[in-house]
């Protein structure tokens, strides 16, 4: 398994059509777990917090993605 970080909007955009393929895979898919919802709560707090993101592949496939954001 590799682990990475994200802390660009742009990134974690360019990872929707992988991100939703995962959520579609998940036993407990909800609305607060697309990249629809995540991208949009973003919006709300970027000017007061940074993004980070990690993201786990297995052969290169996405297989978990935890956003948070960190504030001072």
């Amino acid at each position: 398994m590799h682990l990475d970080i994200i802390s660009s909007e742009e990134l974690l955009s360019n990872l929707e059509p992988e991100w939703t393929a995962l959520v579609g895979h998940a036993a407990d898919a909800n609305t607060f777990l697309t990249p629809e919802w995540v991208l949009s709560w973003w919006e709300a707090y970027k000017p007061q917090a940074d993004l980070v993101v990690v993201t786990a592949r297995t052969g290169g496939e996405l297989v978990g993605i935890a956003p948070m954001m960190v504030t001072s």
